[in-house]
């Protein structure tokens, strides 16, 4: 965008317009056409469209009022308190203006938005205006004669200010967390900014249905019931008091705060300890087998031990098998195997359920049923809750050529991970 930028003004053209913002994203494409599916592309040309259509507005909408006045303001003393709060509120627009338009993506791909991130630019963006870029240009201007550390030693200092400022402004930022958003979300909220923006009539307002749509659907979007991590070693059952129960006491802290972050989840439940009373949602492993109630009444069995195999798949309605070097199913059709193959070759997976059923028959009726009833209409809601199941994975579809490298490790070939000669000595005894 720059470059372009750069070169219209050279040419004596308006630099900062919707038609270079256009060249430079088919340059981009052009270039790099995988780009357009990530967040910086996304991120970057939306926030910078907005400020162009925002402030073009809003030059047009100052250049109808009333003639400049003149007199009193006109002069330096009077009117440099006028000029720094324009200033001031110059710097809140625009971050307002790019942050919003910007934090559609930013939720999408990283389950997060900046609350106070006006506050943040408001208080950075003038030490970076004075003591930063200036003394940057400086030092590169010094540099012929080795007297660059001097205004580098400038610009250092206020980059560490900076830095105290993001952390200041980041720990007293409430969660900018907006829970799950679907693709339809995404894509109709960006249609819907697309218009917005590139509208110049009353057309606009096109747009407000389907930003409206877009906010009903993000807050009907289900959130899956379990998260099982890429390499298999973490599972996460997410509980009735919205709480994530795990399989293991140490698991990875960079995935826990991922999925803290990405469900908006505060709490995270340890298996059970021995002697302890258990939770309604909580795993209580022993010997590598891990067995856990889902709200709903599902089992989820967990187990990286081939020789528990046959108990994982006879206690769980759903069952994690993460190990390769056996066969990895089990015999009962109506039980939802996955496995350490799958996990390799698609990545994390999430295991989304449907609510379950209530009780339909009336009190009187349901008191009357007999127990052989009660277990078969049991079983059969059971059955109805597994079979709504569905998996999704990190990886595809579609396919892309990037992730083919999948297809060779070892655990995608179901071959066992290599061990050395003291590991197998060790497992032995």
């Amino acid at each position: 965008m720059l470059a372009v930028m750069l070169l219209a003004m050279t040419v004596d053209r308006a630099a900062i317009s919707m038609r270079n913002l256009a060249i430079a994203a088919l340059i981009t494409i052009a270039i790099s056409p995988h780009e357009i599916l990530g967040p910086s592309f996304q991120m970057s040309y939306s926030a910078t469209a907005a400020l162009i259509a925002f402030y073009s507005w809003w030059s047009r909408r100052q250049s109808r009022r009333a003639p400049r006045r003149g007199g009193v303001s006109n002069h330096l003393l009077l009117a440099l308190p006028t000029k720094a709060m324009n200033h001031i509120a110059a710097i809140a627009m625009t971050s307002v203006v790019a942050g919003t338009a910007s934090s559609i993506f930013a939720a999408y791909h990283f389950n997060n938005t900046a609350p106070f991130g006006l506050v943040g630019n408001a208080l950075a963006l003038p030490v970076i205006s004075v003591f930063v870029m200036p003394f940057a240009v400086l030092g590169l201007l010094a540099m012929p004669f080795d007297l660059d550390w001097l205004p580098f030693v400038v610009m250092g200092h206020g980059i560490e200010f900076v830095i105290v400022i993001a952390k200041m402004v980041a720990s007293r930022s409430p969660s900018g967390n907006l829970g799950l958003m679907p693709q339809g979300t995404l894509i109709l909220m960006s249609i819907g900014l697309v218009m917005l923006l590139f509208l110049s009539t009353r057309l606009r307002l096109c747009s407000v249905p389907l930003l409206l749509s877009a906010a009903l659907l993000m807050m009907r979007a289900q959130e899956p019931q379990i998260i099982v991590s890429e390499d298999g070693k973490l599972v996460a059952l997410r509980t009735s008091e919205d709480s994530l129960a795990i399989n293991r006491a140490a698991g990875s802290a960079f995935s826990l705060n991922n999925w803290q972050q990405g469900y908006g989840i505060n709490e995270v439940v340890k298996p059970l300890k021995t002697g302890a009373l258990s939770k309604e949602t909580q795993f209580e492993c022993l010997e590598k087998l891990c067995i856990a109630r889902e709200p709903g009444g599902l089992m989820v069995a967990y187990t990286d031990d081939r020789k528990q195999t046959v108990l994982a798949c006879g206690e769980g309605d759903i069952v994690i098998l993460a190990f390769a070097g056996a066969p990895t199913t089990c015999g009962d059709r109506n039980t939802l195997v996955l496995t350490k193959r799958d996990l390799a070759l698609h990545g994390t997976a999430e295991i989304t359920l449907k609510p379950p059923e209530p009780d339909q028959l009336p009190p009187t009726i349901a008191n009357d049923r007999s127990p052989e009833m009660a277990l078969t209409e049991a079983t059969a809601s059971r059955l109805r809750r597994l079979r709504s199941a569905s998996i999704n994975y990190a990886v595809g579809p579609p396919d892309r050529p990037w992730n083919t490298y999948r297809i060779y490790s070892r655990a995608a070939r179901n071959i066992e991970d290599y061990k050395s000669s003291k590991r197998v000595s060790a497992d032995s005894h």
